[in-house]
C-alpha cells in the first residue's frame, strides 16, 4: 500500500512539472490518505507540505493552511514543525504583507542553513512576491536573484528570470528585462 502511495507521488511529480496541478494534487490525497490510515508521519508530514504548496500554487489558501498546518503537527523534527508553521502562519497573514515577509525570510534562512535548495529557492520567491506587493521591487529583484543562484534545475531559474524580467518591466526598466 505505501508503495502505491509512492506512486501517486511520483505521477503527482510529473503533472506538476506539465503544469496540471489539480490532477497532481488529487493524487497527493491519495498518497495523504494512505499515509495517514498507516500512520507513517514521516511520509504523511512530506505529502501534506507538498500538498500545501501545490494548493497555494492554485491560490487554495485555506486548504493549504490545512496542509501545511497538518505537516507541522505531524512532524518529528523541530525544524520541519518551524518552517510548517511558518507557511500555515504566513498564509493566515494574507493580508499583511509584511508579516508574510518575515515568515518567508526566517524560512528562506532555515533552508539556506539546511543546505536544502529546493525549499530555499521556494522560499526566496514566496520573498520576493510578498516584497512585490510591498511595491519594494529592488529587494524582491535581489530576492528572485538569490533564488536562481540557489536552483539546482536549469528550467527553474529560467522560470525565475521570466518572473524577473516581468518585474523589470513593469518597473521601466526595458533594458534589464531584455537582456
Amino acid at each position: 500500500e505505501e508503495q502505491t502511495a509512492k506512486h501517486y507521488e511520483t505521477l503527482s511529480k510529473e503533472l506538476a512539472g506539465k503544469g496540471e496541478y489539480a490532477k497532481a494534487e488529487e493524487y497527493l490525497k491519495k498518497a495523504q490518505a494512505i499515509y495517514s490510515k498507516r500512520n507513517n508521519k514521516k511520509a504523511l508530514a512530506s505529502v501534506s507540505r507538498g500538498l500545501a504548496k501545490l494548493q497555494e500554487s492554485q491560490n487554495k489558501i485555506v486548504p493549504a493552511i490545512q496542509n501545511y498546518q497538518t505537516a507541522a503537527d505531524v512532524s518529528k523534527d523541530k525544524g520541519s514543525y518551524f518552517t510548517n508553521s511558518n507557511d500555515a502562519n504566513r498564509l493566515r497573514n494574507v493580508d499583511n504583507p509584511q508579516v508574510q515577509m518575515e515568515y518567508a525570510e526566517s524560512n528562506a534562512k532555515f533552508f539556506e542553513q539546511q543546505g536544502k535548495k529546493e525549499e530555499t529557492v521556494d522560499a526566496y520567491k514566496q520573498l520576493a512576491e510578498t516584497q512585490l506587493q510591498q511595491n519594494n521591487t529592488g529587494d524582491a529583484l535581489t530576492s528572485f536573484k538569490k533564488a536562481i543562484q540557489t536552483a539546482d534545475n536549469p528550467e527553474e531559474a529560467a522560470s525565475i528570470s521570466q518572473e524577473m524580467a516581468k518585474v523589470y518591466a513593469e518597473d521601466d526598466q526595458i533594458q534589464k528585462a531584455i537582456a
